[in-house]
């Protein structure tokens, strides 16, 4: 049966058919077969029982008369028939009796037991058994062997009879078949190929051709109906798939934009994230969405809060007006108040199709030019305006939805980005000034300590340094016949004294501003660096030498002989200091240059100067620094000498051009050489000198002064300076023997016209000193010399009613203009008697 599944229908018809005519033929066939083979045998038994009869009728009688030779030849009658195979007569019980053929041919054993009438065929062969009658009495029986020849021949007539009435219905039937199978088989197989060519073709449009209208034709029906319905399906679902590939394809191309923007936009905010500034982030803003969106210009402002205007922060993209002139960026500024989506609070942006059509701001900036259409983002954060992000393309209507969408979330992110900037910058400003504060405050607590320590020894060295200052000022007052060398040598002592006392007295003065009660005088830069390379020479040439060094000393001077305002001898000290540290910095030699000129440009910031501020340069070809020495040479007590540096000498610099409002910079390089430029500022000295020479100060009368100091080189000091303007001078070692010495001259009617005193001694110090004298004889001036003198910058800091403040080491000069300002005139007359 499974073999059937893969055979056509024509021939399964075909098979049907002949299988059941030939089942039906075979059938009739058998059944006259088996008619006709019982009808033989039943002809050929009955002519074997005649022909047994026969012999029985023959041989009885002759078996009776007991005639042998009757009974021989009715065996041979028998015998010689061809049909007769085998003939035996056999007696009741048995025993045979005559047999044909030979007995050992015949059949052997007992003979069955049989009725009056018995047979069978068997191999083809028919055997019987009869009994033989005499007179109703049987008397013995009769075995027969027959050939069935007119059986067989029979049978072969009713085979072939049977084969003939086969084949021929067969045949018949089969013709028949083939004929009638087509007119069963083409709707069928029409349906079949139909069916086959729509599932190929995927054509619904086939029909089946009806035939007939009986079921088959029903069926075409049906199936032409359900091709019909199938192909109006199909139609809906090519419609539906078209619709849906298309909005799949919508989608996809819509997708591809979003990720393609979401990409752009990851891009710009990495970029955004890597720019700290305002100005590169909306550079690289504008440059993403020049090259990646396409757009022709952009533009971003930022909103002032001051002028309530938006100013342009950054421009991206030739801007060109119809004439063919360029826009600047400076002429789209425009008033915030005038963009309406900057007012709005819901980040709602603003787009002009077409720029010809009278736009509002702000893009009537844009209407004269080749731009077709434009895009206004707000920019805002906090619910707060930022700023404005413009961007536009040529074409008119070049804008799309999604480009909107992008465009908004973009200006959120820039606005976000930018804020953030901005607080990064201000940040980092504040912690730029807290950072500057701070070193600021570290370096004035740094001097702070200086100047407090300064304080405790200015006194001892101000004591030890008035002997020398004050005996060459004495020789260069008192004695004209000095040689000019000699001359020459002892101002270059009294200007370094000087120069030392002035250092002591600035030591506290590192971390104050200049006292405006000092005042400053016009100082020749050149006449300054020529003063600085004279008091240098032994230590750049003269001991450089002996150490088999070699110095070269170059001064480049600016011909216009340059000028500022300020304390020669400060920025004296702080030159040398310079020049030293630079010879330091060439253990090997070098070149050592002192340079000037006028700056082109003020450079000041703090300071309003009338002429362009000097530029004074110290420059070695020495070790020079790495960043953290350059960094930290201005740190007061920050030294690289090891023993041989204070970490002083660059301190007491900065302090000297902080003090004169000026600027200080220092360029160095490992290996190079070091260059420290100092840039003052040119002003007009706060004390004009007169126009007039004064004349010179009328002669005082002598005057009996008492002066009390517990140093016996300053006593001696004084008394010859005081003496030699005619003085009667009386001296106290200490306070109690300067109060021993006024009150016995007061006893005496012989009062002081002036007592000077010291500051500091032993048991009674010059504060008690002044108020017991100030007690006994109010009017009685008191000038306090003290070698803190300069740290003391009010009266109050004395704590003393003293009339008049000298600091050590005093000039000749000083002192007679001390005398003049606090004695009265009238006490001349006093004084000579």
């Amino acid at each position: 049966m499974r073999s059937l599944g893969s055979i056509s229908i024509r021939h399964k018809l075909l098979l049907v058919s002949l299988a059941t005519t030939l089942t039906a033929l075979s059938l009739a066939s058998a059944a006259f077969i088996v008619l006709g083979v019982s009808l033989a045998r039943q002809s050929e038994i009955q002519r074997a029982e005649a022909l047994l009869g026969n012999f029985g009728a023959q041989m009885v009688p002759a078996l009776h008369a007991q005639n042998h030779a009757e009974v021989e030849n009715v065996f041979q009658q028998f015998s010689n028939r061809p049909q007769v195979i085998a003939f035996c007569l056999y007696s009741l019980d048995g025993t045979l009796l005559k047999s044909h053929p030979e007995p050992s041919l015949a059949v052997q054993g007992p003979v069955p037991a049989m009725d009056d009438f018995n047979c069978r065929f068997r191999d083809g062969q028919l055997e019987m058994h009869r009994l033989v009658p005499l007179e109703g009495t049987a008397v013995g029986r009769v075995f027969l062997r027959y050939d069935p020849v007119d059986y067989r021949a029979q049978l072969r007539t009713y085979g072939t009879v049977a084969v003939g009435v086969v084949l021929v219905p067969f045949g018949l039937a089969w013709l028949l078949s083939s004929r009638l199978r087509e007119v069963l088989c083409r709707p069928i197989l029409q349906l079949t190929q139909i069916a086959e060519r729509v599932w190929k073709e995927k054509d619904y449009s086939l029909r089946g051709t009806k035939e007939t209208h009986d079921e088959l034709g029903k069926l075409i029906d049906s199936f032409n109906v359900m091709l019909e319905r199938i192909q109006e399906r199909d139609l809906h679902l090519d419609r539906a798939r078209e619709n849906l590939e298309h909005r799949v394809a919508e989608r996809t191309a819509e997708l591809q934009a979003q990720v393609s923007r979401s990409s752009l936009l990851n891009q710009i905010t990495r970029g955004m994230a890597q720019r700290q500034d305002l100005d590169s982030l909306f550079h690289v803003t504008l440059a993403q969405l020049e090259s990646r969106v396409a757009i022709d210009f952009g533009c971003v402002y930022l909103f002032d809060p001051a002028t309530q205007r938006l100013e342009v922060a950054a421009a991206r993209g030739p801007l060109m007006t119809s004439a063919g002139q360029p826009l600047p960026a400076g002429d789209l500024a425009i008033e915030a108040a005038a963009v309406e989506c900057l007012e709005s609070p819901h980040n709602r942006l603003d787009y002009v199709p077409d720029l010809t059509r009278n736009p509002k701001p702000p893009f009537h900036r844009l209407a004269d030019t080749p731009l077709g259409s434009a895009v206004a983002v707000p920019l805002r954060v906090e619910q707060r305006r930022f700023g404005l992000l413009v961007v536009a393309r040529k074409q008119v209507a070049g804008f799309t939805p999604r480009d909107h969408d992008f465009l908004r979330v973009l200006g959120e992110q820039l606005a976000l980005a930018g804020h953030q900037t901005q607080l990064h910058a201000d940040l980092k400003k504040a912690y730029d000034e807290l950072r500057q504060t701070q070193e600021t405050i570290m370096r004035q607590e740094r001097l702070r300590a200086l100047g407090q320590m300064a304080s405790g020894i200015a006194h001892d060295i101000n004591n030890a340094l008035s002997p020398v200052t004050g005996f060459a000022e004495l020789l260069l007052e008192t004695e004209p016949d000095l040689k000019p060398s000699s001359r020459r040598f002892l101002e270059h002592i009294k200007t370094a004294g000087d120069d030392v006392a002035h250092i002591v007295a600035r030591l506290r003065e590192f971390y104050r501003n200049r006292r405006e009660d000092r005042p400053f005088g016009s100082v020749q830069v050149n006449r300054l660096l020529r003063q600085v390379t004279e008091l240098t020479r032994p230590r750049w040439r003269d001991i450089s030498q002996q150490n088999g060094l070699s110095i070269q000393l170059e001064l480049v001077l600016d011909p216009r002989n340059p000028e500022v305002t300020g304390d020669e001898a400060e920025i004296r000290e702080a030159l040398t200091n310079l020049v030293f540290n630079a010879l330091d910095a060439m253990p090997n030699g070098g070149t050592l240059t002192l340079r000037s000129r006028v700056a082109e440009l003020t450079i000041l910031p703090r300071a309003e100067p009338t002429s362009p501020p000097v530029v004074i340069e110290v420059s070695d070809t020495g070790v020079g620094m790495d960043d953290e020495t350059r960094r930290r040479c201005l740190e007061p007590f920050f030294s690289t000498k090891e023993q041989r540096g204070t970490g002083l000498g660059l301190a007491m610099v900065y302090g000297v051009v902080q003090r004169h409002e000026g600027t200080i910079d220092v360029e160095s390089q490992v290996g190079q050489g070091t260059t420290i430029r100092l840039t003052l500022p040119h002003r007009h000295s706060s004390h004009p000198a007169p126009e007039a020479t004064p004349p010179p100060p009328e002669p005082m009368p002598a005057l009996r002064i008492l002066f009390v100091d517990d140093e016996p080189l300053v006593r001696e000091l004084v008394r010859e300076i005081l003496q030699s303007e005619g003085h009667q001078v009386t001296l106290a070692d200490g306070g109690q023997a300067g109060l021993d010495a006024f009150f016995a001259a007061a006893w005496q009617n012989r009062k002081f016209d002036a007592v000077i005193t010291d500051l500091g001694m032993p048991t009674v110090d010059g504060r008690q000193l002044t108020h017991m004298v100030k007690r006994e004889s109010p009017t009685t001036p008191v000038i306090m010399m003290t070698g803190w003198g300069s740290l003391m910058q009010a009266q109050t800091e004395i704590r003393a009613p003293v009339d008049l403040l000298l600091n050590k080491p005093p000039s000749m000069r000083e002192l007679q203009n001390a005398l003049r300002r606090v004695v009265p005139r009238p006490c001349g007359a006093r004084s000579a008697l």
